[in-house]
Parts: C-alpha cells; structure tokens; sequence
C-alpha cells in the first residue's frame, strides 16, 4: 500500500522511532538525532539496553531527519517530534508541543512501507547495545574494564593540552590519569567526559569553545574524506582529546562515547561493527531493510527517505572544504559518519537504515503481554487507534489492524 508523504511520515517515522521501544529500550525524549532513552535492568548483559539511556542530557536542536523529500528540514528545541504533517503542512496536536511549519511539499515522492529511514539516534541501540549485550553475555567484554584495556595506551598517552571555555581543564598528567581510568561503563553512561560534539571533520571550529568558527583552526582536526585513512586520524584525534571533566562525575552525552564502542566491538571481534551486525543479529532475524550504506547494498536512492536539503550546510550557515551540499538521499546524514569513518560507526547519530516493519521483528515470539518490547508496541497501537477515532483517515486504521495482528501472531 502507498501512501501520500503528508500521511505517511506520522506512520512510517513513528514505527522506526519506535523500533528502539520494540527492542525492549524505552525511549523518551526523542529526536530523531538525538534519543534519550530510559529502561531497568538487573544484569550487566540486561543494563546494556539501558547504560545509554542513564545519561540524562540528550543533545536537542537537532536537525529532523526522515521526512522524506520535502525539500525543508526544521529543528525541535526538545522532545519528541513524531512528523505528523496536515493538509495545511504544519503539525497537528497529537500531545507532543510543538507547530513546525515546512514548505509546500506537493510533488514530493510517495513514501511507501518499504521505504527506508535514516534510523539517527535510534542507532545505538540497534548497533552497539545490541553488540555489547552480546559480547557481555558470552564474556568478551568488562563494562568495568578500562577503555586503554582494548584500544591501548594511546588513549590516554597522546592526550594534548586544551584549555576548554567550559571544562575543568586539570594539567595535563591528570588528563591522563582520568582518561587512562576511563572504563566501558562509563562511556554506555555517557559520563565519559568527552565533548558533546568535537566535530573532528571540520577544520573550522573554535575548539576551546567547541562551537563552530568559519575562522577559527580545530586542533583535532582529523579530516573529512570519509575513508580509511580518515577513519585511523579520527581515533587518533580521539586519543589526543583532553576530557571536559573527571569520568563518572557528569553526565554529557557525547558522539565520542559510541565512536569508541563501536571500536571496541570491532577489536573484540575482529569484524567491522556492520559486519558483525549483519552476521549476528540482522540476517538471523530475517531483517532484510536494515543496513548501514544502503547504496551499497542493492537499494537505491529511492528507496530511501531523504533527509535534508542543503547537505550538511544547516541552510548555508556551516562551510568547509568538501561539505555536501546536495539534497542527502541514500547516504547517512551524520557527518561525523560519513566524512569521519565511512559511513559505519557505533555513535549515535544516523548511521542505521530501516524499514519500518522490520522494527515488529524484534518482539521475541511467544513474549508475555508484560514483556517491555510488546507494552511498547502496544503504546504506540493506542496511539493509531486514537488517531484513526480522531482523524477517520483510514490509514492509521490500516497500521493499526497490522500491528494487532502482528501482536496477536506474537504474544502468548
């Protein structure tokens, strides 16, 4: 079935937003770049779904991605922004504040159920976690083990000397002590003490300020060709970076913090993390539309919801040597992940694509009606449920017959 864009992404969008809920991770305060997620544990295995989630200040003002092809992209000051688009083309009340006006968006392509979906924050959850659970339950990984402990000494001996506007900013032999104690957990914690956003891609940027500076010189600037050799200068300027403050004392989320555990999941495992993935959780599960790089693995450019207009630009306010500018359709959106490390990386931002109906796959068959991924499922039916009773459109009816049935087929 298709459905025009205005009433799609409401449906399409909720669902891969959802996909994390289905997972068993409850997710709150979402963008689609940026999650705060919440959940409750009694292992080391379990609380893996949820480490990231303890952190608390999730980055807001993020770029909206996933609608597909309307030619506009808009920021949400905070919270969850579910793209239900009227006929007039601004968000309706569906309970979440907000009245995002976008462009005329007629003419834009139908999105489908088979469309894909620039998965954003949700990633982690889909890569990482899911990862480190593995490798935690079969005894290849310590959340209490020091960072240096799988990626060497360098982390901590080649930290450099910045002096943060916003940091503790201790001499330099504490910098390595703190980073040279920096362990697993807290990175899942997002209490590493890593800068939210080092933006190693962009020669461009005030790095005591960490704010972007079309004259300032980025100290750990490691480039932006996306490939291998850009990948290893990344880690390196990982290495080099000083924390803000002492590990376990703050929570700051931070793009660094899965930057590091997806490495380590490829050092334990001897596999890229999207290899892995795929060969571990993906394929098993029959999850045929999840993918990192779609282009390069048989789908094409329209079957991917696009997710911004002017590139990595932000509306022509951010430029450096080799920043795309063309409407971003098929590759991820997150530019620590494509110009930084190729498109495939464990941080949080837009690295996994998805087909919404894939995200069903991970309620466990025969799961009790209490099990945390159904609830969810279930929360998000009453959310069709009450849109199709308010709107009459008949295809939140539609989704929501679906997902009952799929419901139904499941639960004990």
């Amino acid at each position: 079935m298709r459905f025009k864009i205005s009433k799609a992404i409401s449906r399409l969008c909720a669902l891969a937003v959802a996909s994390a809920l289905l997972a068993g991770c409850a997710v709150a305060g979402t963008t689609v770049q940026s999650a705060e997620a919440s959940g409750h544990s009694t292992t080391d295995a379990a609380d893996m779904a949820s480490e990231s989630s303890k952190a608390g200040d999730a980055a807001s003002g993020s770029t909206v991605t996933g609608a597909a092809a309307t030619g506009s992209t808009k920021t949400a000051d905070a919270g969850f922004s579910p793209f239900i688009i009227s006929e007039s083309g601004s968000l309706p009340d569906c309970g979440w504040q907000y009245s995002v006006s976008f462009p005329d968006w007629k003419g834009a392509p139908d999105a489908t159920t088979d469309t894909l979906y620039d998965l954003a924050s949700i990633t982690k959850m889909f890569g990482v976690n899911y990862a480190f659970q593995k490798l935690v339950t079969d005894g290849e990984i310590d959340l209490d083990a020091s960072v240096s402990d799988y990626l060497g000494e360098r982390f901590y001996e080649d930290v450099i000397d910045i002096t943060y506007e916003k940091g503790a900013n201790p001499d330099l032999e504490t910098q390595k002590e703190w980073k040279a104690s920096l362990t697993l957990r807290d990175l899942l914690l997002h209490q590493g003490g890593f800068p939210s956003d080092p933006r190693y891609f962009n020669p461009h940027l005030n790095t005591e300020k960490q704010e972007y500076d079309p004259n300032g010189t980025n100290l750990l600037f490691a480039g932006n060709s996306g490939d291998e050799e850009t990948r290893e200068a990344t880690f390196d300027a990982i290495c080099r970076t000083p924390l803000l403050y002492e590990p376990g004392t703050q929570t700051l989320y931070s793009d660094v913090d899965y930057m590091i555990l997806g490495e380590v999941v490829e050092q334990v495992t001897g596999k890229g993390l999207d290899t892995y993935l795929k060969e571990t959780f993906l394929e098993p599960m029959g999850l045929t539309h999840m993918t990192y790089t779609p282009l390069e693995h048989g789908f094409t450019k329209e079957n991917c919801a696009a997710t911004e207009l002017n590139g990595n630009t932000r509306d022509g306010v951010v430029d450096f040597p080799g920043i795309r500018t063309e409407t971003l359709q098929g590759t991820v959106h997150d530019e620590k992940a494509y110009y930084s490390m190729g498109g495939v990386s464990g941080q949080l931002l837009s690295l996994l694509f998805s087909m919404t109906e894939d995200s069903l796959k991970f309620i466990p068959e025969g799961a009790s009606s209490d099990h945390p991924a159904v609830k969810s499922a279930q929360s998000l039916l009453s959310v069709y449920t009450a849109r199709a009773e308010k709107t009459g459109d008949p295809g939140y009816e539609d989704q929501a017959a679906v997902l009952q049935e799929k419901l139904d087929s499941l639960v004990n």
